[in-house]
């Protein structure tokens, strides 16, 4: 039994260690593989991992509003004994939003940043068929998409409006989400577009796939959807 004057002293004494702030930040892509290669870094004698992968902390409002106090007790305490480890996290919206870069830049200047990017189409349709399965999911329920996922590419090359998570062409939009932090360096050829075949149940479609930051300086910062309907 744990008197009640050790018990005090031990949460007091807890209160008084540090936190180890993230030496890195993994910060995505979506559906590219993050959570894998989360599960593969904890397992480094070196690094502990936080309890959470996806604090989502740079990416969202209501949880930056929370403060930089909140966010770094995310991360594990300060080992008493041994060489200190590292410790990270790997929020997969960080790359897409436009305001991430600059808060993680402002809060965190030394962390290294990393992405994980994956083939556009493949990603497209990944997040399409993770977001079809939301329909029962309490946590998410504004998140499921009931649409084919011919459907969901043609509502988004002529501009419907959607929700932001089903955007699934335009997160495979690479330059210019790597273009927002100087910490990356982006090198890119711009080439010709790439001829992409659509398959579903319903049909198939083609389309062309425009890419490079050619495109993007060519727009004069006003990216082109890269995805458009193909003639032939």
């Amino acid at each position: 039994m744990i008197c009640p004057d050790r018990s005090i002293r031990q949460t007091s004494f807890r209160s008084l260690r540090t936190r180890l702030k993230p030496a890195f930040l993994v910060l995505g892509t979506q559906k590219a593989g993050t959570s894998a290669l989360f599960e593969m870094l904890r397992l480094h004698p070196r690094i502990l991992a936080p309890k959470v992968k996806e604090p989502h902390f740079f990416n969202r409002e209501d949880e930056f509003a929370k403060g930089m106090a909140y966010y770094f007790k995310q991360f594990p305490l300060v080992p008493l004994r041994g060489p200190e480890p590292i410790t990270f996290e790997a929020s997969a919206g960080y790359l897409y939003n436009p305001l991430a870069p600059e808060r993680i830049k402002k809060h965190l200047p030394d962390a290294e940043l990393f992405a994980v990017l994956r083939d556009p189409v493949q990603r497209a349709f990944s997040a399409w068929n993770m977001f079809r399965q939301f329909e029962n999911t309490p946590f998410f329920p504004d998140y499921h998409d009931p649409r084919t996922f011919e459907q969901a590419v043609e509502d988004e090359i002529s501009g419907k409006p959607m929700h932001v998570a089903h955007r699934y062409l335009d997160r495979g939009v690479y330059a210019p989400q790597l273009g927002a932090t100087s910490s990356f360096s982006v090198a890119m050829r711009a080439s010709s577009p790439i001829r992409v075949q659509v398959r579903t149940p319903r049909g198939s479609g083609r389309y062309l796939c425009h890419h490079g930051p050619g495109a993007f300086a060519a727009a004069g910062g006003a990216f082109p959807h890269p995805f458009e309907r193909a003639s032939i």
